[in-house]
């Protein structure tokens, strides 16, 4: 009847000014049910008491008693009723952390995942010429290499960072903010929280697959065994 009286009333809706929204559903409805119900108080009045539908219950608290087996099994059921919610409120009370993990990544110059040096030209012992990798291969007049640095913590806890920067195994300058620096940090991180800057490196002398790594430090403690590397080469300008 619900259904047959919803929809009929949406049909009548359809043709007044109000249309089927939702307001004008909300009220027909519920005037509907409200005009119903008065009619249907006003002609159980009229009946006598003994033809009027009414419901009767009655309430009996549960006994112990049975079986041996049935009131075992109760206790049974009881305890673990009583070890579910336990376990469910040390759940809740102390929820199970995600992965802790430190997402430390390199870019190029153009904050994408290409366009890093390659090729780095040398007079003298001064680095002249940059060359970059990429769609198109870039040339850049300047004294240093340029990457990009990021770092997300995702340890949910406070972390502090360093970040070195060696060639062939030999620790280089790092090129940070204008300044020559032996180390980037610390650099200070709360949970999810994210760094990212630009920094520059320069090699030390001429040579091919050269290997650059950008070696990670969390609390002091070296994070990858392996870092994140470049291989560059370093020729002599003709």
């Amino acid at each position: 009847m619900s259904i047959a009286l919803v929809a009929l009333i949406g049909l009548i809706l359809n043709y007044t000014p109000w249309g089927i929204m939702v307001e004008s559903v909300l009220y027909s409805v519920a005037s509907f049910i409200f005009i119903t119900s008065i009619i249907a108080m006003l002609r159980r009045i009229r009946l006598h008491e003994q033809e009027r539908f009414c419901l009767e219950f009655w309430l009996k608290l549960p006994r112990w008693g049975g079986s041996a087996l049935n009131r075992s099994l109760s206790i049974i059921l009881l305890v673990s009723i009583l070890g579910v919610l336990g376990a469910l409120g040390y759940v809740i009370a102390t929820p199970k952390l995600g992965e802790r993990l430190t997402e430390f990544y390199i870019l190029g110059p153009d904050a994408t995942a290409q366009g890093y040096p390659n090729e780095f030209v040398m007079d003298g012992d001064k680095i002249v010429l940059v060359r970059y990798d990429g769609a198109e291969t870039q040339e850049v007049a300047s004294d240093i290499g340029r990457v990009i640095l990021g770092i997300i913590n995702r340890e949910h806890e406070n972390a502090a960072y360093l970040v070195r920067v060696s060639i062939d195994g030999e620790q280089v300058k790092v090129y940070f903010d204008r300044d020559e620096l032996d180390k980037i940090g610390p650099i200070e991180l709360a949970h999810e929280e994210k760094w990212e800057h630009e920094i520059g490196f320069a090699p030390q002398h001429i040579g091919d697959n050269q290997k650059v790594e950008f070696v990670l430090y969390k609390d002091e403690a070296l994070y990858f065994e392996h870092p994140p590397c470049l291989w560059i080469d370093v020729k002599e300008r003709d």
